[in-house]
C-alpha cells in the first residue's frame, strides 16, 4: 500500500518537472533547466532505491 502512494507521489512530482520545463524552457533558461532536472533524477532515483 505505502509502495503504491511513494510510486503515485514519484509520478506526480515527474509531471510537475514536465510542467516546469516546459515552462523554462520557454524562457531558455537552458542551465537552470539541466540543474534542476539533475536535481529532480537524483531525488527520483533515490525514492525509488528506498522503496
Amino acid at each position: 500500500c505505502s509502495n503504491n502512494a511513494i510510486w503515485d507521489s514519484t509520478l506526480h512530482l515527474w509531471k510537475l518537472t514536465e510542467l516546469v520545463w516546459l515552462k523554462w524552457n520557454k524562457r531558455k533558461c537552458k542551465e537552470k533547466l539541466t540543474r534542476f532536472t539533475g536535481l529532480c533524477f537524483i531525488l527520483l532515483t533515490f525514492q525509488l532505491h528506498s522503496i
